[in-house]
This record gives structure tokens, sequence and C-alpha cells, in this order.
């Protein structure tokens, strides 16, 4: 135990403790922003982005922000007084600057953290109708969620809740020196056409990000007016379903303890609200169960598509679908109890009703955003009538019930209507994690067996543990059962089943943290233990109702009889089941690496990086194999050029053109055994992917007995230090002359720069991704070539996924570690990049710098002699029907590339449009379409022609102020050096210690005049090179 004194208070708390956590033990509140205990597991809680939480530390005299700060033994803290409560009110009144406050129409309202702080501040105000930072529009394009930028505070808990809780990975940080804006991943500014939206990533639209975010950046897409329209409509029968989670949840709106059970109340304002009809999705949980439990005791059976999967969680089945398509044949084909239900109104109750289907208004009543957008699914209609017209979470029903000034609490409670209001205690207990899988047993044990069940509550399936395993004797079967809920539990589980690490017959999974009950429309905050109050209530409500089998339901067996036969037949095949579809994003970051095709010829420049030119070894009309080397490098940066083709050299000229200013370049028709050949080094690079990298015996021995030296020359030719080949592999110092050794002093490192493109290109996201273990073995390669002693891979904090990725493989290496860093590093900025790893506590007193793309191209050359033939380069932007990243052969034409792209030339010229290739130094080039493709190209992009290649936007003059002055932490001048920057005074800059700005922001918060100081700053340090 270690001991803290906080406010002179001595406490002992555990190693590992936040300062934070040790004052709230002692009844010491601090206030928070950022910080969120329930949603984050307790090794990556840490924050500390919005510094609210600020205290004193008495032994250094600084402050530190309290919840990412680890109590050590023996520490002073301070947690309030003058200084202290004035640091915090000027944080806060920084960020409410630039937070849009229009409470009056905003969602959140009363239930805003941001707000609930500036009360406590006296802040509230505040009434500012636009913010200082540049943002994009507000993002209406999912289903089940808005985005609001104006009104994110950067405070990033929807980023980590995304990344962390559900790893979706669709949200991150976008950077400028500085965290300016959460948006989808690799969003960007040079183009106002090219932000990515909801609609753009493979979100699953769980709600999580709205659960957690403090302000309202992130609601609910409200169904609310649709809703009163219908009901306003005299020409409209409108019914309201409700899901077993509501009733548990929607009394705390009213001022009800969690936990409360609200289910008069809930039909009753629903009624008052003008609903013709209010129903139970209870009673198609139990046909639900029915449906199911048939199906799983086919598949049992006969032995097909197991695990089954349940299917009632629809961000669960989004996050299938773009995550892991070959499951789709697992998952249960029955559609959700909100489907079913939906189904059923518009058929079996319109035809009871005399009602026609058109004139029904189906609404239901859920604790999910998801359902909003399976409601929207166009496999779920008949005859092109959507089966549910709207879907309401918690929040929007109880808005509505305040709206029309309904005494909710006071309300005498009704029942539900017939004959869709029947349900027993095992749909009850779908609300919460383990409910569907103890509901399916109880019936399907039964029918088993034949037999009544003794004990019907499952109690291994039940509780909050992440991932829950059980194996059950049902007759002669040993059936084994797996419930997780939680996106990261069941990415977890499913790699357990995909590398045969676990076996099940049948899994559960919710997408949401305890299942419906913490589902992203339930009432806010969302903490554990109201969700803990919602489950107990829940199981309280199966405990207490005469029925508690699904089977057993009257209802249920009347439906069957009257309307739809028998489980699994004809009519529930076509009302109550559904299928899945794949679904490929078309993103590049999402879609696989394609070898692109060539063209009639290829074209080789011969100027090399560092201006001289390489030497041909080849001559006109002479016949050349892949792989054969065309051109000798000639200085020490140079590199050998490879033919990447069967064919003949046909010239051997000056080839002018806008790019290589009139360079010799060697070209070559390729020839008829074109694709055989292509066909035997696809081959040699595919063994090597298939082994897993270097892991097959004959591979990894030969790799071992290679000397240093051997090594070394193995590596020349395609890159690396002074042994010529691709240019892009750099050694900072020391820095030696070619023909001297690199000998190392122990302390040197291999740093892999993973951040070294702009958010257009996602080449090494996806490189890094598809060949992770070649990257990771080549590494190692690279180490004892050149004597190196650890390898730091630094990647942006815009990829979460290669991030986690990487994180995960090596946690246990202790030569290899994965350091985040919150900008963009290209070839020209890479000293930056040092500095940032300096900066966070890693140590280099030398370093050897290089991309994936270079560690990939030596470990194919080392372990199936490819030769570097061929580049990755992303192909995105405008009229590019399929935006992904192309392996392309070097020296093949511009045009070949862009036409594999689906891009239609003759509209490049007509439609207004430009095409850039980025390049390894981080610069966009405007290009022509008579250009051919060299390994320095890292994008090639088609943008509107009033594309801005600059990221500054209009702004305001210097009122002069001295606001940014004033709050500077450096104390600098920031109104002087923006203005230095707009005259490019850089030398002047210099005279006012431009190089001392740390990029913190603040200057461009605190601005009235709207000026983006920090970026001017950021943008004359760049061309001074300061860093």
């Amino acid at each position: 135990m270690l001991t803290i004194t906080i406010d002179g208070k001595q406490i002992s708390t555990p190693k590992g403790t936040t300062i934070l956590e040790a004052a709230k033990k002692a009844g010491i509140e601090i206030p928070t922003l950022c910080h969120h205990k329930d949603i984050f597991p307790p090794e990556v809680q840490k924050s500390g982005g919005c510094r609210i939480c600020m205290v004193k530390d008495v032994a250094t005299d600084k402050m530190i922000p309290s919840c990412a700060e680890p109590v050590t033994d023996g520490m002073r803290i301070i947690s309030s007084n003058k200084k202290i409560k004035q640091a915090r009110r000027n944080i806060l009144e920084s960020i409410l600057e630039n937070h849009l406050i229009d409470c009056d129409h905003c969602l959140r309202q009363k239930k805003c953290e941001l707000m609930t702080l500036a009360k406590e501040f006296g802040l509230d105000h505040i009434t500012s109708t636009s913010v200082k930072r540049l943002v994009e529009k507000m993002d209406i394009s999912s289903e089940g969620i808005n985005r609001d930028p104006q009104k994110c505070i950067l405070c990033g808990r929807c980023v980590r809740v995304c990344s962390e809780t559900q790893t979706a990975d669709i949200l991150s940080f976008k950077y400028d020196g500085f965290p300016n804006q959460v948006t989808p991943p690799f969003s960007d500014e040079v183009s106002p056409q090219y932000e990515r939206q909801l609609k753009d990533t493979a979100c699953v639209e769980c709600g999580q990000c709205v659960t957690v975010c403090p302000t309202g950046a992130l609601t609910e897409k409200s169904h609310e007016e649709r809703v009163w329209e219908a009901l306003k409509d005299p020409n409209k029968h409108v019914v309201a379903q409700t899901a077993p989670a509501i009733r548990v949840s929607i009394g705390e709106e009213f001022g009800i303890a969690p936990g409360g059970v609200s289910t008069g109340q809930m039909v009753a304002s629903l009624k008052n609200l003008g609903f013709n009809k209010v129903f139970d999705t209870n009673f198609t949980a139990d046909l639900t169960i029915l449906e199911e439990g048939h199906e799983f005791i086919d598949r049992v059976g006969k032995g097909e598509n197991l695990p089954m999967f349940t299917s009632c969680s629809p961000g669960w089945i989004k996050f299938m679908e773009y995550n892991y398509p070959e499951y789709l044949d697992n998952l249960s084909t029955c559609k959700s109890p909100q489907q079913m239900f939906g189904a059923l109104a518009k058929s079996y109750y319109a035809k009871k009703a005399g009602i026609d289907p058109k004139d029904i208004f189906s609404v239901s009543l859920m604790p999910c955003t998801a359902k909003k957008f399976e409601a929207s699914r166009p496999e779920m209609s008949q005859s092109g009538i959507q089966d549910v017209d709207a879907v309401l979470t918690t929040r929007e029903f109880a808005r509505m019930v305040k709206k029309a000034n309904i005494d909710f609490k006071g309300l005498e409670e009704q029942e539900f209507d017939n004959p869709l209001g029947v349900s027993t205690g095992a749909a009850a207990i779908f609300g919460t994690t383990g409910g569907v899988m103890e509901a399916a047993l109880r019936t399907a044990v039964e029918v088993i067996t034949g037999k009544e069940l003794g004990g019907i509550e499952f109690q291994q399936v039940r509780g909050y543990e992440g991932i829950k395993e059980a194996t059950l004797q049902v007759g002669e079967l040993e059936v084994k059962v797996a419930v997780c809920h939680g996106l990261s539990n069941a990415r977890k589980l499913l790699e357990m089943i995909k590398n045969g690490d676990a076996f099940y017959h049948f899994v559960e999974v919710m997408s949401c943290p305890g299942g419906c009950i913490g589902g992203g429309g339930q009432p806010l905050p969302a903490t554990k233990e109201k969700r803990q109050a919602r489950m107990d209530a829940i199981y309280e409500v199966d405990k207490n109702l005469p029925l508690r089998k699904s089977h057993e339901n009257p209802a249920v067996q009347e439906l069957y009889k009257e309307f739809l036969g028998e489980p699994l037949g004809k009519m529930s095949h076509d009302l109550l089941h559904t299928e899945y579809t794949e679904r490929i994003q078309n993103s590049t970051l999402h879609k696989a690496i394609k070898e692109a095709g060539l063209s009639d010829q290829l074209v080789f420049p011969l100027k090399q990086g560092d201006g001289k030119f390489a030497r041909p070894v080849v001559i006109e009309g002479e016949e050349v194999s892949v792989g054969q080397k065309i051109a000798e490098a000639n200085g020490f940066y140079g590199r050998h050029i490879y033919s990447g083709v069967v064919g003949k050299v046909i010239k051997i000229k000056e080839q002018n053109d806008s790019r290589t200013k009139n360079a010799e370049s060697i070209i070559i028709v390729p020839g008829k055994l074109q694709e055989a050949m292509l066909k035997e080094v696809s081959a040699a690079v595919d063994s090597v992917e298939k082994a897993d990298g270097i892991s097959t015996d004959s591979q990894e021995v030969k790799i071992e007995e290679l000397s240093v030296n051997e090594l070394r020359e193995k590596i020349a030719g395609i890159g690396i230090s002074h042994l010529p080949a691709i240019s892009n592999t750099r050694v900072n110092t020391p820095l030696f002359e070619k023909g001297i050794e690199w000998e190392a002093n122990h302390k040197d490192t291999l740093v892999i720069n993973l951040a070294g493109t702009n958010n257009l290109v996602t080449k090494d996201h996806r490189l890094a991704l598809e060949n992770i273990n070649q990257l990771l073995k080549g590494i190692k390669v690279l180490l004892k070539a050149f004597k190196l002693e650890r390898c730091v891979i630094a990647a942006c904090a815009n990829d979460p996924t290669v991030i986690n990725l990487l994180s995960e493989k090596v946690q246990n290496d202790e030569i290899i570690e994965v350091v985040t860093v919150a900008d963009k590093y290209p070839q020209s900025k890479e000293s930056m990049l040092i500095q940032k790893i300096f900066a966070s506590g890693k140590s280099i007193e030398a370093c050897m710098i290089t991309d994936v793309e270079t560690v990939v191209k030596i470990y194919n050359r080392i372990t199936a002699g490819v030769p570097n033939i061929d580049t990755v380069i992303t192909v995105d932007g405008l009229l590019v029907k399929d935006p992904r990243n192309y392996r392309v052969r070097l020296g093949v034409s511009l045009k070949s590339v862009l036409m594999e792209a689906g891009v239609d030339l003759n509209q490049i010229e007509s439609q207004g449009v430009k095409i850039y290739l980025s390049k390894r130094d981080g610069q966009l080039r405007e290009a022509s379409l008579e250009e051919f493709i060299t390994d320095s190209i890292q994008g090639v992009l088609i943008l509107a022609e009033e594309t801005k290649l600059s990221k500054l936007e209009n702004y305001d003059d210097c009122v002069h102020c001295g606001r940014c002055v004033e709050n500077c932490p450096m104390e600098l001048y920031p109104n002087k050096l923006s203005i230095f920057a707009e005259t490019k005074q850089l030398s002047e800059s210099r005279g006012y210690n431009v190089e001392d700005c740390i990029g913190c922001s603040i200057c461009a918060f605190v601005c009235p005049s709207n000026r983006p100081i920090s970026s001017m700053i950021k943008q004359t340090k760049d061309e001074l090179k300061v860093f």
C-alpha cells in the first residue's frame, strides 16, 4: 500500500491508483470532464486531456492531472486553492468559447455534463453561437446517430469507447500539431468534398459513443417528429411495442431510482400520447425462442453451421457483416423480436383487426440506437412496406412524454393490449446479457429431452463478466455454450473460435455492456451501477411472472395454431427469418490491397533521389526478365533499378515530362510470357505470406545461419543504410560515409515510421494490417543486419486499429515497442518524429529510420528473392469507382492505374477535377496523365479544382487584445508570431523564439478573431525547419 496526503488528509491506497481515485476514496471531490470511470478497463482509464481535474503536487510545485497521474508513496497533493480554481475556470472558459452553446435546441439539455460544470464555476452565462475551431458541418449520414462537431469538446471519450470497448475504431482525432477535431479516421481538410462521414465507416451504430459523450456532440437520430405526425394523422392506426429493458429504465427519466419497474406507467403514458394499441415486444421474444430453439436443435442434429450465434442485437449483426463475413452462415436466421413484431403487426394483427397494412404505423420503443438502422434495412419489409416505421429510444420516449406534459409517476397503471401483449419470464430476461441464452436453454432442453426442467435458472450464464462459458448435459448431448457482451469481448471470442482455441454449440452476443440494459438509447449518464440495478430488476420481473418458459406462452401457441403453422415452417420462414450480407466499405482503409495490371509500356527514370543518374546495364533491343537488374545505382542514396516484367528494352532516351525533367529513362514493352512470369513472382511472395512470416523451419534456419555481411549483401539492391537501393531509408546521426561499416553502440534504434503519409493516403495502414508478420520478422532481420539494439514503431493516434494490432503482437517483445504520436511525419519531417519519440521517454542516441513498405520488401527479398519491382499506392478521390490501395509495378503509366480504379479518363477534364500525386515528403503535386509510377509516389488522388493545399482558412485580422499572450504557457508572443507568418517574416519569428512553441493551441482557443494561430506558427516552424 502507498501513502498519499491530500489536503492534509493521509490516505492509504494500492499501487496503480490515480490521485483522483484516492481523493474520491477519501471523500474529496475533484471536478472532471474527460474522465469516465465505468467505461474503460483500469489499465486504460487515464486521459488527462481536459485538465479540469488539475491538482498541485507540493514536491514539484507543478499542476498535474489527477485522473491520469498515479499515486507515488509519500506524495503530497493540494486539490483546491485559489490558483487551482482559477486555472480550472480558465480552462473551462476556453472550452465553452469553442463549444456551440445552443441548449434550447440540444437533445442533451439538462443532462449535459459541460453545462453542469459551467454552472458550478459560474460560467453558465456564456452564450456562443459559433466555434472558433475549424470543424466540418453536422454529420447526419447515419441511420441511428448524429454527430455535431461544433459541440465537441475534444475529451476523447467517444474515441476510446469505440476503440477499446467496442473495437469498431471508427472515430479518431484529427491532428494539426494538436487534436483539433474528432472525425472518422483518415479524414482530411485538403478537399471539402472529401470529409468522411459515419456512413463511410464500419460504424455498427451501437450508440456507446453517445452514452459517454459529455455534451450534445453525439446524439441519437430522433424519430420523434415522424411519430408525432403519425399520431396526428386520423388515417393512421398507430401501434407501439416496448422492449423489456425499457420498463426497468424509463423511470430514471422521471426521478424513479434505477431498477424501478415502470411497466404500467409506461403503457399508460403511451395511451395518453394517443397510440391506438400498446403491445409488448416480449411476446415476440418468446416467439424468437421458439424459432431459434428449433433452429438450434436442427443445426446440432445435422452438425451444420456451428456454433450458432444469436441474432437479436443489430449492432452485433452489422459488426459481423463488416468484420467476420465468413461467419454469417453461423448467425441464426431469426429476425430480432423487434422485427418479428413488425412483420406480425402488418400481417397477423392487420388481418385480425381488419386494417390495411399500409394504414398501420408501427413504432418500437427500444434501448438501442442500432435498432433504427435495423428497421431501415431493406430485408425488413413486406411488399415494399417497412415492418417498423419508427424507433424511439428510451430518451426520445421520455422527451415525448414531457413535451405532452404527462405526469408519468402519477399515472394509473394500465395493461398491454391483446393479442400481442402476453409474455413469459424468459422473454423478460432478453434485456440483459445472458438472457437470450437462458431463455433458449429453458425451451431447448425440454424439447430435446422431453422432460420438464427442475431448476430453470441457469446461473452459469448470468452476471457481468465479459465472457461466460458453460457446458450442459442435455440428454445424451454435451452442449457447450458461451455468452459475451461488448464487442471487444465478441472479437476476442470470435478470434478464439477462428484460431481453434475454443468450440461452442451456441453463442449469445450483445453489442453493449450489460446487454440491452446498457444500450445506446438508455437514460444518461451511463454508469455500471445503473446497469446492475436494471439487470437485477429484470431478473426480479422474470421471477414474479407465472409463466417462465417461452414455449408455455398460450398466445404464441395460438399464433402457431391460427397463422404460422409450426416453428421453421413456410409461413414462419417468410415472415420471421432473414438473411445477412457481407458489407464491404467503399473506403481504402478497409479494402484489401489489389494487384494492378500493366500498361503498354513501362518507363523507368534513371535520375536518383540524390540527383545522380543510375547507369543502364542493358541495351536497346535486349530481352529482359522479371527481377533483372536494368540499371546500377550510382551514389550514396542511389538504388538499383529492376525490371518488373518480361519484355524488351525498346528505348533508352530522354523522357521529357513534367515530373522527370529530361531525366534519362529506360522504356520496356511487356512480352507474351508476362502472365506466367508474374504468377511465378506472386507465388514466391504468397509462399512467404502463407508461411506466417519467417516461420517454416527451413526459412528460419536459413536466416539464422546468415552472417551480418551476408544479410547486408542480400539487402543490397532494395535498400538500407550505405548499401545502395531504395531511397526512402535514411540514417540519422551518427551519419557515416559510403564504405564505413555501421557499428552499434548498443543504444542505436530502428524507427519504423507508420505516420508518414497524409490523411488521404492509407497504404501504411493496409500494409501493416496485411503484412503484420512480415513486418515484425523483417524488423528482426534489420536489427541483426545492422547490429541495432531495439525498434520503435511510431504510429499515428488516428489509426487505432493498427496500434491495437501491433501492441497486441509485441506485448511480450522486449525489443520492439509501439509509440503513439499525435501528428503526421512525412519524410521531410522525420527529425520532428525523432523529437516526439524522445519526448515519450525513449532514449535514442542514434537511429535508422524507414517505413513499413521498405521493411516488407527487405523481408521478401531475403526469404523469397523478390527484388524491388513494385510499390503500393493509394488511389482515391472523385471519379474513383474502386478506391483502394493497389500494388503497382514500377514504371507503369498513371493512365493504366486510374483505369484499373474505374476512372473514366474522359471525365477528368469535363468534371473540373485535377490529379494530385502524394509524395514521400508529404506534399501534394499536381500531375498529368502522361506520367509513370515511381517508388516516391505514395498516392494518386483526384480532387476538385478548388482544393486547398494549405490548411489555413480565411480569418480576421489580429485585434491586438493580448489574450493569446496572457494565456501562452511558454510566455511567447503568439500575436506577433502569427503576423510574421502572414507576412512571411520568417527571420523575425526566430527573434521571438518560435522554436519554443509546443503547439498546445491555447492561443487559437482564446483568439476572438478566429485566427488559427497555432497552425500559423506550426507552418512557420516547418518552413524554418525548427522543431
